[in-house]
């Protein structure tokens, strides 16, 4: 339905491997990118051509405490930063899925985050989490795809990936770590 509409680029903030009101929670072996209904609903919408930018989660510190969506083969799963450092949010859930695919993909500062406050009308306040992170670099895909329309998904992480801060080293705290989107519109314009 969304990508009927033309909907290029989806955000979403909310992840799942337990519920409240029911027993049945998701084991994580069926965090493997591909059976959870988030994750089945997220690869579906990438192969028609929506780029889905999903918070890795807020459950870190060990291994495999990533969430459905952000265990989706094709979700651009986002982690945290804790300062401009570039040093990983205590907080931040790591990779891989259960199939071990690295996840997250990328990350973004998601630590003391300036943000409206929803208390009052007037005023700032900061914020944690990936929920933070993951609709800032959401937004500079978006500003990426209105530059170059034509960029498919696949083509968006490839590109990326070539230019983010842990490209040599990629690892299931950070992924490829933190994207250079002003590098990613050069290099694109440049290989066209």
């Amino acid at each position: 339905w969304l990508e009927s509409k033309g909907v290029d680029l989806t955000s979403s903030s909310v992840g799942y491997d337990a519920f409240d009101s029911t027993d049945v929670n998701y084991p994580f072996d069926s965090l493997d990118g591909r059976s959870t209904i988030c994750a089945r609903a997220a690869n579906r919408a990438t192969s028609l051509g929506v780029i889905c930018v999903t918070a890795a989660g807020n459950s870190g510190g060990v291994a495999r405490t990533i969430i459905t969506p952000g265990d989706a083969d094709s979700a651009f799963t986002i982690g945290a930063f804790r300062d401009d450092s570039l040093n990983v949010a205590n907080f931040t859930s790591k990779g891989p899925n259960a199939r071990g695919i690295l996840k997250p993909d990328f990350a973004t500062l998601g630590k003391d985050v300036i943000a409206a406050n929803l208390a009052s009308r007037t005023t700032i306040g900061s914020g944690n989490g990936t929920s933070f992170a993951t609709p800032a670099l959401a937004g500079g895909i978006a500003l990426l795809l209105s530059q170059f329309p034509s960029l498919r998904p696949f083509e968006v992480r490839s590109l990326l990936r070539s230019v983010a801060s842990n490209r040599l080293t990629p690892d299931s705290a950070i992924g490829y770590g933190l994207p250079d989107l002003m590098s990613a519109a050069e290099q694109h314009e440049i290989g066209r």
